[in-house]
């Protein structure tokens, strides 16, 4: 049974909601009508899902039983009959669930805690630690990780403003290097971005917190962030020279694919991470050598970038895709060489035509086609999200992009787009305090 049929089936056994609406959002005035009310949404949210979700269920049972005066007096029986080890789990997910309700009901205007007011991040953390005192530490290290935070949805973070003002040695450390767009302002982007890409929270993505695989590892993305680098740094030094691109750019996409490998186990962590910052790259330093253009004027560039390339361009693009997939032993794939295609535009074209039958291959080839749309509204996330910290930022984007995409398309796709947007965002405000 898919979602929206366990949800059809949910509200046919039901009518929701049970709870009166003037109850869930009453602010002041509590009375002993209103707790005997609200008391009534733990049986009723365990009727709703026994049958369905069981274990949930049972979790459910449990979420109020950790405060001064818990509730329900009474534990209903249980269908499975879980046995003692399994309830043991019941009540302490029951325990995280009544964690999670705490820290929702303290960002709610409510006199039900202190003054009619809201209450500030630092007040809500220190109600956490007062009314769960059996698990401070587990508070506290949910706040550490971020995963609880004191930041309050349009309000400005005081943990990140006085981090800013007290950094007199900030604006000191752009002496020299970013007045103008340069080979080791691009190299030091562009490293910074595909290092950092891994470390924030994505779904089935390699994260700081797991690794995908054994051929995934935080550490090989890292190190081959840091290796592509040189390869770009070069690029860069070529188009200083120049005012139109020159034929064969991409032996440089080529080289940096190839250099990815150094000093590091693994196969190909970072083929689509190449790809796109390629042609962002060289529109940027053929175009916006004083950062003057805004993110989507440089895409724009970008795409226009790759029908101005040549054959010469398109083989070293399949020398690059060849190469990345002998690094994965994947022999079985074959790279097409379309030799009609005349561009890299064309090449993708082509592609598009006739090998994207994968929804990944298709959304693959489409962002060169398209002008980047992934990766313009990964950066305008970045860029406008509210949240204080750069991880939160990233999170927050990436998910925007999922749902952009179908679910058949992998998150593989989507974090190498994410590494471009990073660097985007930083080659485009190279003196923005971004990261923290």
């Amino acid at each position: 049974m898919n979602k929206d049929g366990v949800v059809s089936l949910l509200l046919a056994r039901y009518e929701l909601p049970m709870v009166p609406i003037e109850t869930l959002t009453r602010t002041d005035g509590w009375s002993a009508a209103d707790q005997a009310s609200i008391e009534h949404h733990v049986g009723d949210g365990f009727r709703l899902l026994s049958g369905v979700f069981d274990f949930t269920a049972g979790a459910i049972l449990f979420h109020h039983r950790f405060q001064p005066k818990p509730y329900p007096q009474d534990i209903p029986s249980m269908r499975p009959n879980f046995s003692e080890g399994s309830r043991q789990l019941l009540q302490e997910y029951g325990r995280v669930v009544a964690i999670a309700d705490t820290f929702d009901a303290l960002h709610r205007i409510n006199a039900k805690h202190g003054d009619m007011r809201e209450a500030t991040g630092s007040e809500i953390e220190q109600k956490m630690l007062e009314f769960h005192p059996d698990r401070k530490e587990l508070i506290q290290d949910l706040f550490k990780s971020g995963i609880l935070t004191t930041f309050i949805l349009g309000k400005k973070h005081d943990e990140t403003e006085l981090l800013d003002l007290s950094d007199e040695w900030y604006a000191g450390s752009f002496d020299y290097t970013d007045e103008h767009r340069s080979a080791r302002n691009t190299q030091r982007h562009l490293t910074l971005a595909c290092a950092l890409e891994p470390l924030s929270d994505k779904f089935a993505a390699t994260s700081r917190y797991h690794d995908v695989s054994t051929h995934l590892k935080l550490e090989y993305f890292i190190a081959a962030a840091i290796n592509i680098g040189d390869a770009f740094s070069l690029l860069a030094d070529e188009l200083s020279q120049v005012k139109d691109a020159p034929s064969n750019l991409y032996r440089f996409a080529h080289q940096a694919q190839v250099e990815s490998k150094r000093n590091r186990r693994g196969g190909r962590v970072n083929q689509g991470m190449i790809e796109l910052l390629f042609p962002i790259v060289v529109a940027q330093h053929l175009h916006d050598r004083n950062y003057t253009l805004k993110p989507n004027e440089v895409l724009e560039l970008a795409k226009d970038y790759l029908q101005q390339t040549g054959r010469e361009d398109v083989d070293s693009l399949i020398g690059l895709k060849r190469h990345a997939y002998s690094l994965s032993h994947y022999d079985d794939r074959i790279v097409p060489e379309h030799q009609a295609a005349r561009s890299v535009a064309e090449y993708y074209e082509a592609e598009m035509l006739q090998n994207s039958e994968k929804p990944t291959s298709a959304a693959h080839n489409q962002e060169f086609l398209k002008g980047f749309p992934t990766v313009g509204l990964i950066t305008q996330t970045i860029l406008d999200c509210p949240y204080p910290h750069f991880n939160q930022r990233v999170e927050e984007a990436f998910h925007r992009a999922r749902f952009h995409h179908s679910s058949d398309v992998s998150v593989g796709f989507i974090a190498d787009c994410v590494a471009t947007a990073i660097y985007l965002s930083l080659s485009q405000n190279p003196q923005a305090r971004l990261i923290g």
